[in-house]
């Protein structure tokens, strides 16, 4: 009732914001994955927090599941740990989105082993990281690793996505879910991305920049890539969603007061919580193409900024030439 009120008098944005923060009590669950049996699916991200989760969900309803990590040790041993509880054996994806020819690496590797894909959950993720951090290649490193590698990852990995949807008895087509966040809608910025604070150089290095504002363009672009691969990959059904402000690893780079601290706890949600929705767009028997998921495997509404087909054509331009030198000619 409250929601139905609320969503009446508020103001659509801030209702938005209200009902991913306090989401009601989940209506689908991973119960409701259907037999996985025969898909090859890969998760970014998988040695803890919500893709670990993904991956044991996955599992338990008999996918093939690739553990993507850039640690080999931790990998191996979340392995072992998911196989004590499903009974169910994955595999090792070793990449580290934060370099991309690890990516291209990893990518040519999985091409090697297997030649459908099912579905890829590209959810790994860095947030608030130290704004001098930067990637191998010299990029921001939260969009390197959240945006750029995934891209790169998503169209290394397109044959293998195209000759599933081809070729599959269930006749559906491939799946490639994309974590974003409602921290999309948190920031101040017309256009959504300012591209020229994405790379080290003068211009970077002489402003001062929030590593808050670089996380909310990383998220602007998670779900922007989604657009722009539904165009350029039309036999794939990519989506993303914002996974709901959870209890996990991604909060390591922040340091939090002892008072906000007190009251985060009381809208932190267990792990567990946030895997659903993407579960929900990677696996639900129907398509999901172009949806913004929000908590818990709901249909919500993704920041305005991230439809405007300027920003949408300015970052496929951008990515086409960062990445020159590593996506296929």
């Amino acid at each position: 009732m409250l929601d139905w009120i609320l969503s009446s008098t508020l103001p659509r944005g801030l209702f938005n914001l209200y009902t991913q923060t306090f989401p009601p009590s989940p209506t689908w669950t991973d119960a409701d994955i259907p037999d996985l049996t025969d898909k090859t699916i890969i998760v970014t991200g998988a040695s803890s927090g919500i893709g670990k989760d993904t991956a044991r969900a996955l599992l338990h309803h008999n996918a093939d599941v690739y553990i993507g990590g850039r640690n080999k040790s931790k990998i191996e041993s979340v392995i072992d740990e998911l196989r004590n509880e499903t009974g169910k054996t994955a595999q090792p994806f070793l990449v580290d989105l934060s370099d991309f020819d690890s990516v291209n690496n990893a990518a040519h590797e999985f091409l090697h082993k297997e030649t459908q894909l099912a579905a890829l959950f590209c959810n790994a993720g860095i947030m608030a990281a130290p704004v001098e951090l930067l990637s191998k290649q010299g990029y921001d490193i939260q969009f390197q690793t959240n945006v750029m590698s995934h891209y790169l990852l998503a169209t290394l990995l397109h044959p293998a996505l195209d000759n599933y949807s081809k070729n599959n008895y269930r006749n559906e087509k491939a799946r490639v879910v994309h974590t974003s966040s409602a921290m999309q809608s948190f920031f101040i910025h017309e256009t959504g991305i300012d591209f020229h604070l994405l790379k080290d150089g003068h211009l970077r290095r002489s402003t001062n920049i929030n590593t808050w504002d670089l996380y909310g363009y990383s998220k602007i672009g998670n779900t922007v890539i989604s657009n722009i691969l539904n165009k350029q990959q039309v036999n794939v059904s990519h989506s993303s969603c914002h996974p709901g402000i959870l209890q996990t690893e991604l909060w390591r780079h922040t340091r939090i007061p002892g008072w906000k601290a007190f009251f985060s706890s009381f809208i932190l949600y267990p792990s567990s919580l946030g895997s659903l929705t993407q579960l929900y767009l990677g696996t639900v028997e129907k398509d999901t193409e172009g949806l913004y998921g929000i908590p818990w495997a709901r249909h919500g509404i993704a920041d305005k900024r991230t439809s405007d087909p300027s920003l949408n054509k300015d970052l496929e331009e951008w990515l086409q030439t960062e990445l020159a030198g590593y996506l296929p000619q």
